[in-house]
């Protein structure tokens, strides 16, 4: 069965590697491509079989924010599309839309890897938004996740955003940005 956050992993590490040839580059970027098009075709109401998470979300169904959150990745942190471009905007409405009703119940009431994954749900939320008040919605949220998971600082949730999936060149920044946000919260 296919796993989309094993192949988010893996393109994260292969597009790191110094010694990518023009024909890696290429096979690559056809592997986001591939991803790109499975995240799409499976975006109706709640079919995610081939997105078999690697996570305990017995409390709830989280195939649909992973989606959401595994094409903003692709997009902002894969193919390094500006995350104010319009194109997202979309992608974070339905991304809010869909956790709105269960956000705040889920922070307080799943487990451990659960809410490492909705940090990251949450990080990938926030990161993709131009607009100030979803921005708020995602950040608001982590800091609840923060506060769940008993992380103590910038380097325990950077380490939980790592353990999901992570590319630093891009996601570094992203964070910095984000960690100053959430200590104004």
């Amino acid at each position: 069965m296919y796993d989309g956050l094993e192949m988010l992993r893996r393109i994260s590490t292969a597009i790191t590697s110094p010694d990518l040839s023009f024909a890696d580059r290429a096979a690559v970027s056809n592997r986001i491509y591939i991803l790109e098009h499975k995240l799409l075709s499976s975006q109706g109401a709640t079919e995610i079989h081939d997105f078999d998470l690697p996570y305990d979300v017995a409390e709830t169904d989280l195939s649909g924010p992973f989606r959401i959150a595994a094409l903003l990745y692709a997009h902002i942190i894969l193919r390094e599309l500006p995350h104010r471009a319009k194109m997202h905007s979309k992608l974070v409405s339905n991304l809010k839309f869909v956790l709105e009703e269960q956000a705040v119940a889920l922070v307080h009431s799943t487990s451990r890897q659960t809410l490492e994954l909705l940090a990251w749900i949450f990080f990938m939320g926030a990161a993709a938004t131009a607009d100030a008040g979803e921005r708020r919605y995602f950040v608001t949220l982590l800091v609840r996740v923060c506060s769940g998971l008993g992380l103590e600082g910038r380097d325990d949730l950077k380490g939980v955003l790592m353990g999901v999936v992570w590319l630093e060149r891009v996601c570094g920044g992203y964070f910095a940005k984000l960690w100053k946000e959430m200590t104004m919260v």
